[in-house]
C-alpha cells in the first residue's frame, strides 16, 4: 500500500480541526518524530519504508537503536513542546493532534504494521489512537 501525503496531511488537518495544511504538516511531523523515539530503531525504518519521503524523513530523525520509554502523558508533552519551538499551533491541543495523527498512520499503512508498531507502546497509549 501507497501512502499519498497530501491525502494524510489533509487527514490529519480534518481530524484534528486545523486551519491550515502547514499546521497539519507540523502536527505530523512533531508526532511522528515522537513517535520514532517512542519504538525501536528498526520498527522505526520498516515504518518509513511505508511512508512518503516526506512523512519517512520524520520518523527516521532518531538515530538511536533501542526504544525510550516513557508515558502517553510524556508524549504529548514532547509533540506540545515541539508545536511551540516551531509553529503558532495551539498546543494545547496537542492531545488532539497526536490522536489525529496516529488514527491516520493506522488507516495508511497496512494493519500488520501497525500492529507492530502497537505493540511496542504501553496500554496506556491505547487512548492515542483509539476512536471513540
Amino acid at each position: 500500500m501507497s501512502v499519498n501525503y497530501e491525502a494524510f496531511i489533509e487527514n490529519v488537518e480534518s481530524r484534528s480541526d486545523l486551519d491550515s495544511r502547514k499546521e497539519a504538516v507540523t502536527a505530523a511531523d512533531a508526532t511522528l518524530q515522537t513517535l520514532s523515539q517512542r519504538i525501536s530503531r528498526g520498527e522505526a525504518t520498516n515504518l518509513a519504508k511505508r511512508l512518503p519521503d516526506e512523512l519517512a524523513d520524520s520518523v527516521t530523525t532518531d538515530e538511536t537503536e533501542s526504544a525510550e520509554e516513557f508515558s502517553a502523558d510524556v508524549f504529548v508533552e514532547r509533540v506540545q513542546t515541539y508545536e511551540q519551538e516551531h509553529t503558532t499551533l495551539d498546543a494545547a491541543h496537542a492531545d488532539r493532534h497526536v490522536q489525529a495523527v496516529l488514527e491516520s498512520l493506522s488507516e495508511a499503512i497496512n494493519r500488520n504494521e501497525w500492529r507492530s508498531v502497537r505493540s511496542q507502546l504501553p496500554s496506556d497509549y491505547g487512548s492515542l489512537y483509539e476512536t471513540n
